[in-house]
């Protein structure tokens, strides 16, 4: 409910109890998608007005340091009185009222802005960069809207969408979180055609909405938590959620809203975090197991060199019967009990003796790789389970610090890079070098360059 338009109601009038008369002493951002207003006389504090369309905000902060770079803007703003905040009644638009000026901020829509307007409703100044096609609304222009009232049980049967569709569509500040609330407390089948609803239920139903948006405007402000799912703002108790939801409940809208800002943020940051690591380590498994597959081709191979090497016999015992420059013979194999036939492919520009010696020598080092691959088989066998452990234990990471302590480790073994220059100097080690496993207990390290041979 983070982008619900009763959050924003519940926020405005938090706001006009707190920073009514308050003086505008500059206005600026230091960050994308956030404008800040520093408000002084009574309470200093900034106003942040966040305009991500996935997550935007109106919160009230205390004053604080910030060392990013900041750029002012808004000057016409400077000692300007805050009178009142309001907000156009079932839309997203927040005005924040002064003496001389008010702000228009814009929640909703793919391009979210703030614009600074003269009284008379003449735009002066946008945070963004203004969309041309951009109607603007004054601050009371939205006063005397208010809701439609909800069909009649004769007007209803005329409906016959599905009664979800009709509560997210056409009910203000219905959504579809508060539109599965409301019909699960209703116990209503959200597909139920609006038409195919009794009286008695169409009753209970409104009754149950009525009751609902009571809560919404006065009832205690939650933030739901899951381990593994993104935390969810609301205004009522969430019966519908799901399993697994511990709610936590604040004293006003300012506090919750905060909470869930810095929640959904450190939630984004550990899936950032932990979908680089994750990765590298799918690599890391993909390469090993992509070895040990190549490693057992080589075991084939041994059968393909007694081929070979039979190929080459056949042609021996054979060469008073095979014609010059053939390209292609069939010879019975004599030194098999079932007497099969073989076929044997010659280069018809070479001779007997040199087709023959092509295929004893196509495999004559293999006998040399066998002991080696026997190493590198016990070496990638063992670090696949090492791997495949941390994959399992990496997915049930649940806080950014356990996130951070694994990239580390990550950095360490040289499967991902560190973040600065700094850190990728610090951090030679028993990963830098290439590794085997003799007789699955003994580690060599083998330098990578003259730096690990050093």
């Amino acid at each position: 409910m983070h982008r619900n338009y009763f959050t924003f109601e519940r926020q405005v009038a938090f706001l006009n109890t707190e920073i009514r008369s308050a003086v505008i002493s500059k206005c600026f951002t230091h960050r994308r998608d956030e404008l800040v207003i520093q408000i002084e006389d009574g309470q200093p504090g900034f106003l942040r007005i966040g305009l991500q369309s996935a997550t935007p905000y109106l919160l009230l902060d205390p004053i604080r340091n910030i060392k990013d770079p900041m750029f002012d803007l808004f000057e016409h703003l400077r000692g300007d009185i805050i009178e009142q905040v309001t907000i156009i009644p079932y839309d997203k638009l927040v005005s924040v009222v002064c003496h001389d000026h008010f702000l228009l901020c814009k929640f909703y829509g793919a391009l979210p802005n703030v614009y600074l307007m003269d009284k008379a409703g003449s735009m002066i100044e946008s945070f963004k960069k203004l969309n041309k096609n951009e109607r603007f609304l004054s601050p009371s222009s939205g006063a005397d809207a208010h809701q439609q009232p909800l069909l009649s049980d004769f007007e209803r049967r005329a409906h016959h969408q599905p009664v979800s569709a009709f509560f997210t569509g056409q009910v203000g500040g219905f959504n579809n979180t508060l539109t599965r609330e409301l019909l699960f407390r209703a116990k209503i089948d959200p597909q139920s055609p609006l038409s195919g609803l009794g009286a008695e239920q169409w009753t209970h139903l409104i009754g149950i909405y009525e009751a609902l948006v009571r809560e919404l405007k006065s009832g205690s402000i939650r933030v739901y938590q899951h381990a593994q799912q993104p935390p969810v703002l609301a205004l009522t108790a969430l019966e519908h959620l799901a399993s697994g939801y511990t709610p936590v409940v604040y004293d006003n809208i300012n506090q919750g809203w905060k909470q869930y800002i810095f929640l959904r943020f450190q939630k984004n940051e550990l899936q950032k975090s932990l979908q680089r690591s994750l990765s590298a380590i799918k690599k890391k498994i993909a390469y090993l197991q992509s070895s040990l597959k190549k490693i057992s081709d080589f075991d084939r191979l041994e059968e393909k060199k007694k081929l070979s090497e039979l190929k080459g016999h056949l042609l021996h015992t054979y060469a008073a019967e095979i014609p010059r420059g053939a390209a292609e013979v069939n010879l019975k194999n004599i030194f098999s009990t079932k007497g099969e036939t073989i076929n044997i492919k010659l280069n018809p520009a070479k001779t007997l003796q040199e087709n023959a010696a092509k295929f004893f020598e196509k495999y004559k080092h293999l006998d040399t790789l066998k002991s080696d691959l026997a190493t590198k088989r016990h070496t990638y066998q063992h670090e696949l389970k090492y791997w495949q452990r941390l994959y399992t234990e990496a997915n049930e990471i649940d806080s950014l610090k356990k996130a951070a302590k694994l990239a580390d480790l990550l950095v360490t073994k040289k499967i991902i890079q560190a973040d600065s220059a700094a850190e990728r100097s610090q951090t030679a080690d028993i990963f830098s070098f290439n590794r085997l496993l003799l007789d699955e207990k003994w580690e060599i390290l083998i330098g990578k360059n003259a730096k690990n041979n050093d």
